[in-house]
C-alpha cells in the first residue's frame, strides 16, 4: 500500500525529540492527526498527557503510560517506543513545520483527487464548486477547524441552495430507498450503525445499499473483519446474477446460470466497489485500510463489517474496544479534506425471540454506539422471514419508522422494494 504524502521517518524522529525535551510539545506543536501513521498517533498522544501532567516524557514513562491505558501494542510495543526514542531530531523545529505540510498536502491531493473525479463524471457548476472548495483549502489550511458560528451559518445556507437546486452538496445516501426517503441520506463524517442479529442479514443489507451507493456515483469501500474476501464474492456474485450463494459454492448451477454468472462479472467491475480484508487484524490495521481506502481509492462510503470484530490489544473490556474502535473510525471520516461517511456494522446480544421488533438496549454496548451514531438502523426477521427495519435514531429525522427488505425465494437475495427498480439490484 503506498504512503500518501507521509514520511514515518520523520515523524519517528518529532516524537523522539518530544521524548528527550518535552518543551518541542510547546515550542513546535503537531496534532495527532498531523500525524499519519495510527501507532505514532498513540504515541504523541501519550507524550502530550504525560507532559500535561508534568511527568517525565521519556521512553521508558511513555511505554508505561501506553501499557497503563492498553495502548502499548496498537503502539507497536515496548522495542518501537523504545527506539523511537533513540532517534530525537536535533532541530525539531523544521520537522514539526514539515510534518505539518504533509498534513495539508494529504488534503490537497483528495481535493485534487475528487476534482479529477468530477471532470469524469460531474457537472460544470460541480467542478466549479469543487475548484472553489480546493482555493478555500489553499488560503485558509486551518479553515475547518477554527471558525464563527456566522460562517458556519453561511456554509449551511449555500448546502441548503445546493439541495434545492438538486445537487445534494455534502449528503450521501443511504442506499437504502425507504431509508433515505425518510432521512435524505448521511452527511459528511457521519456513521450509521446497523444493528441485527447473527446471520439476520446485515452483511447482506449492507452489499445491497452499497451497489445502490456505487450506481449512484458514491464509491463505497468494505472493510471486512469478519468475512473472507470468497465470501464476498459470492455475496457480490449472487446479488447480481440470482444465483443463490449456496449453489456458486457448491457447483451445482444450471447452464443458464452458469451464463448469468459470466455476465454478472462485467456489472459488478462496472460497480467499482473496493473491499479490504482485516480479518482477525488489529485496529492500527483496520484504520490503515480505512486511510487507504479514502485517500488512495476515493472511496465516499467506508462499510465496517463489523465493530466487534475488530481486535483491540491490550484491552479485555468490551466496552472499551468499541469505544476505541468507533472513536478511532469516526476521526478518520472527520479528517479536514475528507468527504466520506460510515456504515459500521454490530451484533446484537441473545434474544428470547429474534422474531420481534428490537430495542436499541439490544446492541452490545448500545449507549456509546448511540452516542457516537448520527444514524442507527435495528434489524429483525419476522416470523414470516420478512427482513424488516426501524429507524431507531436519525438526528435530522423523526425516527420509529418501519421499511422492510424483500428476499427473493428462488435466490434467496434481498431487494428493496422501495427502489425504482429492485430488479437492477
Amino acid at each position: 500500500m503506498s504512503i500518501p504524502c507521509a514520511d514515518p521517518e520523520l515523524e519517528a524522529r518529532y516524537l523522539g525529540s518530544a521524548m528527550s525535551n518535552p518543551e518541542t510539545l510547546d515550542r513546535h506543536p503537531v496534532q495527532s492527526t498531523d500525524l499519519w501513521k495510527p501507532s505514532h498517533q498513540t504515541i504523541l498522544s501519550a507524550i502530550q498527557s504525560l507532559r500535561a501532567a508534568g511527568k517525565p516524557t521519556n521512553p521508558i514513562a511513555t511505554q508505561l503510560e501506553l501499557d497503563r491505558h492498553g495502548n502499548l501494542e496498537g503502539a507497536g510495543g515496548s522495542l518501537a517506543v523504545r527506539h523511537i526514542g533513540t532517534v530525537a531530531e536535533l532541530q525539531p523545529g523544521p520537522v514539526a513545520e514539515r510534518i505539518r505540510e504533509l498534513a495539508v498536502l494529504r488534503r490537497y491531493r483528495h481535493a485534487a483527487a475528487n476534482i479529477t473525479q468530477l471532470c469524469e463524471s460531474g457537472t460544470p457548476e460541480s467542478v466549479a464548486q469543487a475548484i472553489h472548495e480546493m482555493s478555500m483549502l489553499v488560503t485558509q489550511p486551518d479553515g475547518e477547524r477554527y471558525g464563527t458560528l456566522a460562517q458556519a451559518a453561511n456554509l449551511a445556507q449555500q448546502e441548503h441552495l445546493s439541495a434545492i437546486e438538486g445537487e445534494g452538496v455534502g449528503v450521501i445516501p443511504t442506499g437504502l430507498a425507504a431509508v433515505d426517503a425518510i432521512v435524505g441520506g448521511l452527511g459528511y463524517g457521519d456513521i450509521c450503525v446497523i444493528g441485527g442479529d447473527t446471520s439476520v442479514g446485515k452483511s447482506s443489507t449492507a452489499l445491497l445499499a452499497a451497489v445502490a451507493q456505487a450506481r449512484a456515483g458514491y464509491k463505497p469501500g468494505i472493510i471486512s473483519c469478519e468475512d473472507p474476501m470468497m465470501r464476498w464474492g459470492r455475496r457480490a456474485l449472487s446479488l447480481a446474477s440470482g444465483v443463490p450463494a449456496r449453489a456458486l459454492r457448491a457447483g451445482d448451477t444450471t447452464p443458464t446460470q452458469q451464463g448469468r454468472i459470466v455476465s454478472s462479472l462485467r456489472n459488478i467491475e462496472t460497480q467499482n466497489i473496493e473491499l479490504a480484508s482485516c480479518v482477525g487484524s488489529p485496529l492500527s490495521e483496520v484504520i490503515e485500510a480505512a486511510r487507504h481506502l479514502i485517500w488512495d481509492k476515493g472511496c465516499k462510503v467506508l462499510v465496517l463489517d463489523y465493530v466487534q470484530c475488530v481486535q483491540v490489544p491490550g484491552i479485555d473490556s468490551r466496552r472499551e474496544q468499541v469505544r476505541q474502535v468507533l472513536s478511532q473510525f469516526k476521526h478518520e471520516l472527520n479528517r479536514p479534506g475528507v468527504e466520506a461517511c460510515g456504515v459500521v456494522l454490530s451484533q446484537y446480544r441473545k434474544r428470547d425471540n429474534e422474531a420481534e421488533r428490537p430495542s436499541r438496549s439490544a446492541l452490545y454496548e448500545a449507549a456509546y454506539i448511540a452516542q457516537m451514531a448520527e444514524m442507527i438502523l435495528l434489524l429483525w426477521k419476522s416470523e414470516t422471514g420478512l427482513l424488516c427495519g426501524v429507524l431507531d435514531k436519525s438526528k435530522d429525522s423523526e425516527t420509529g419508522q418501519e421499511f422492510a427488505l424483500m428476499r427473493d425465494r428462488t435466490t434467496g437475495q434481498l431487494y428493496d422494494p422501495s427502489a425504482e427498480d429492485p430488479n437492477e439490484l
